[in-house]
């Protein structure tokens, strides 16, 4: 501020004879109002501040807007992806914590949930993301901030999930847990294990992800005598 003196009376048109110093400005922005604070912001600057204390975990997931998805007047067909609306949403209590949008059939989510990431420094916090974003830009650049990400994996990522799949067969277990609840006419149980698989033989577009931990999840769920069963493999 003392730097920037004759700046910020040019910007501000408030003359001063000393600038306040670094005690009381800590002073003064511990009382700032975040909400009121975030509000301004927004409308000047399109910018929110996050405030997240460092054990807290935000899910960022996208979801197409009903009614947006336009008519072609050649051929009268739907276009595949209309609106999308991307939220940043505290684990602990669902409040949207930041937003973002994009037209699904011209552009990526990919590309604006990285954005997201980076304009309000989610990259440096613990985030959860659905398998579209198991991608290496995506994973490099949360590691690259010292965050956290929780990531599910699939199939398209075939020799990611072979590396995975052949950690379980000879790592040792770290944790081993199973819970069983019976409601609603139905028994479901779900068992997880969880690797540390830090230093594994991955291949060289993932080296800057920081993959450390893989968690296994298994789910059997027993309806009317008909067993349906889910396997799905996370990694962070």
């Amino acid at each position: 501020m003392k730097n920037r003196k004759a700046d910020l009376e040019k910007w501000t048109e408030h003359k001063v004879d000393n600038v306040i110093s670094e005690t009381q400005l800590r002073r003064v922005v511990r009382g700032v109002d975040w909400q009121i604070y975030n509000s301004i912001n927004q409308q000047y600057f399109a910018v929110k501040v996050v405030k997240l204390s460092d054990n807290e975990w935000v899910a960022i997931d996208g979801k197409e807007l009903r009614g947006t998805l336009e008519v072609s007047a050649d051929d009268g067909k739907k276009a595949k992806r209309g609106e999308v609306v991307v939220n940043a949403v505290r684990h602990n209590n669902k409040e949207v914590i930041a937003q973002t949008y994009y037209r699904g059939d011209k552009e990526s989510e990919k590309i604006h949930v990285r954005n997201l990431l980076e304009q309000t420094g989610l990259a440096s916090k613990s985030v959860t993301l659905d398998a579209l974003h198991c991608n290496p830009k995506t994973t490099a650049l949360v590691e690259s901030q010292s965050g956290r990400y929780l990531i599910q994996v699939k199939e398209d990522q075939k020799e990611l999930m072979e590396e995975l799949c052949l950690s379980t067969g000879f790592l040792p277990c770290l944790f081993d847990h199973t819970d069983v609840d019976k409601g609603h006419g139905r028994l479901e149980i779900r068992h997880t294990q969880i690797f540390c698989i830090e230093g594994g033989d991955f291949d060289e577009r993932w080296q800057d992800s920081g993959i450390r931990t893989l968690s296994c999840k298994y789910w059997v769920v027993l309806c009317q005598m008909e067993v349906v069963t889910w396997d799905i493999s996370e990694i962070r």
